[in-house]
């Protein structure tokens, strides 16, 4: 199993996501998930510069970069007006280009907020647009990995209309659990259908993120054991509360997954 975490769970802030890499190295991680907020024009991360300057960066650490994640499109995307439609074909495209500067294998594409699918005809725009984003991201080895407020079955339908190697899914133990879903079935669903990448690590107690793993609701001892059943080998990334020690966090939650996964009860 190899661990990951988000660079705002490394206290990214203002700072450059290149900045917290050495964090993430003294944490005994394997890598750091990058994102590009609302703020991505002025990021040194939305130039193919400074995303090979990551990229040098972390492989001078011995970290990898699994993943982008373009949170922006929480404020308006696939299923907007077609100008909001046409800004989020727009960057997705370019996110592409920069996850092969990057290295990442992955780019996640989050559906809440403004962006969330809602309807019939926000899923027939939100297919359509992964249908003429899909052959960028084949040609170039990217995986376009959509995190929704859906259940798997109805994830997995989209998936199937999409119809390429390219699109599949991203999980949130958490967030499954804040929606009312059995995160158990989530993950066998998904892995049956081979849509599961990835996994962001986080728990809840009132909303998504606000506790660390095993402080919360999220069934944590019954997940490692449906991983360990279904040979999970992808990234749990940690997008955890952010703290004043960072390091000492992610340590703390590599330990608590380690024990759960070694143990064969």
């Amino acid at each position: 199993m190899r661990y990951a975490a988000m660079d705002g769970t490394l206290g990214r802030r203002q700072q450059t996501a290149e900045a917290v890499l050495p964090l993430a190295r003294e944490a005994g991680l394997d890598g750091v998930e990058v994102s590009l907020r609302s703020d991505y024009a002025d990021d040194p991360l939305w130039s193919h510069d400074g995303a090979r300057a990551v990229r040098a960066r972390a492989r001078a650490l011995g970290l990898e970069i699994p993943s982008l994640a373009l949170l922006m499109l929480n404020d308006g995307g696939f299923t907007g007006d077609e100008a909001t439609r046409a800004r989020a074909r727009a960057i997705v495209r370019r996110g592409i280009d920069l996850a092969r500067e990057l290295g990442a294998g992955i780019i996640l594409l989050p559906f809440f907020g403004a962006g969330a699918i809602t309807d019939e005809q926000g899923t027939a725009q939100v297919i359509e647009d992964l249908r003429a984003l899909a052959p960028a991201a084949e040609e170039n080895g990217i995986r376009l990995g959509i995190e929704t407020t859906l259940p798997a079955p109805t994830v997995i339908g989209i998936l199937t209309a999409v119809s390429s190697p390219a699109v599949t899914a991203y999980f949130d133990v958490a967030n499954a659990v804040w929606l009312g879903y059995d995160p158990v079935s989530e993950l066998e669903t998904l892995q049956a259908a081979g849509a599961l990448p990835q996994i962001h690590i986080k728990d809840i107690q009132e909303r998504p993120g606000d506790r660390g793993p095993g402080e919360g609701k999220v069934p944590y001892p019954a997940v490692a054991r449906a991983l360990r059943r279904l040979g999970y080998d992808g990234y749990l990334v940690f997008e955890t509360p952010a703290t004043d020690d960072p390091v000492t966090a992610a340590r703390r939650h590599r330990a608590f997954l380690d024990g759960l996964l070694a143990e064969r009860t």
